[in-house]
């Protein structure tokens, strides 16, 4: 009993932890360019947090019973390994990938126990945490030049239509972390009705009361996004992690997101990004799954 509500507390905390975290992607440009305010920014990631947690967060299921035994003291673990590393890339400023430490960290102790893994589950895991960020980075640029520069440059000169677009593509990627990232959260440690709604509620949490240090990283400090080029990053990034969750694919909105204004930046000429900041994500995204893997099977 003692193990449940430690994977409970930990949970809480991971929830807590993401959401307050990501609000800067989901949010961050229309805060920064005042379409919307702090609390209301905050509002509409955690109503999209929730509403894909509890419309799709179950088809994250079956990705956890694929890479972990159905043990108490192993969710333990996986979600002190994941607070571990979210942690210590907060301190370093970068971005990780939650869904790649929960995911390799369940790997490493499925391989130290001798847990019957579906080693094809995850190499299709693996692969679409390669593929999905070059997809990300290819189509954000056509999309880009095909409906933003040329097509409708006439609708960008309605900011009312403006903002109602980035406000609703915006709340699109809340849903899709809260049905991807949040719900491989809930099935960790167990997802029945009430991991979902000590999630939902420590998302509404870390949303209005962590979000504020950090909602001015994605829009100022890694780059500076104008309005249509946030616009078609969300879009290109949320779409690809909808459609990993629809077959039930573990994929991080932070990689999609940072992949597809990286991939903008270099049709741009760099002109609109800083390198560096890149590059130490790219090296996190890397280290992580190793990582993870490492204290898994050493921990288990």
């Amino acid at each position: 009993m003692m193990i449940a509500w430690v994977a409970y507390a930990l949970t809480a905390l991971v929830a807590t932890l993401v959401a307050g975290n990501n609000l800067s992607a989901v949010a961050g440009t229309l805060i920064g360019s005042r379409i919307l305010s702090q609390k209301a920014g905050a509002l509409l990631g955690s109503v999209g947090y929730v509403i894909g947690l509890w419309a799709q967060g179950e088809r994250l299921r079956s990705a956890v019973s694929y890479t972990l035994p159905e043990v108490g003291y192993f969710s333990v673990l996986v979600l002190g390994i994941s607070v571990v590393l979210f942690t210590a890339a907060l301190w370093f400023r970068a971005p990780l990938s939650l869904t790649m430490a929960l995911v390799a960290s369940s790997v490493g102790v499925s391989l130290r126990v001798g847990y019957n893994l579906n080693v094809a589950f995850v190499f299709v895991v693996v692969l679409t945490w390669v593929l999905a960020p070059l997809t990300s980075a290819l189509v954000a640029p056509f999309l880009y030049r095909a409906f933003v520069a040329k097509r409708v440059d006439y609708v960008w000169r309605t900011l009312r239509v403006y903002r109602i677009l980035l406000v609703a593509v915006s709340f699109f990627t809340a849903y899709t972390l809260g049905a991807n990232t949040l719900g491989l959260v809930a099935s960790v440690a167990g997802y029945s009705l009430f991991t979902r709604s000590l999630v939902s509620v420590c998302a509404v949490f870390g949303s209005f009361l962590l979000s504020r240090g950090v909602v001015k990283r994605v829009g100022s400090e890694m780059y500076a996004m104008s309005l249509p080029v946030a616009l078609v990053s969300l879009v290109a990034s949320s779409s690809l992690v909808e459609v990993a969750t629809q077959f039930s694919v573990p994929l991080s909105n932070t990689q999609t997101l940072t992949a597809s204004v990286f991939g903008l930046g270099l049709s741009k000429g760099f002109r609109m990004i800083r390198p560096l900041p890149f590059l130490v994500i790219a090296l996190t995204w890397a280290l992580t799954p190793v990582v993870g893997v490492l204290l898994g099977y050493a921990l288990a």
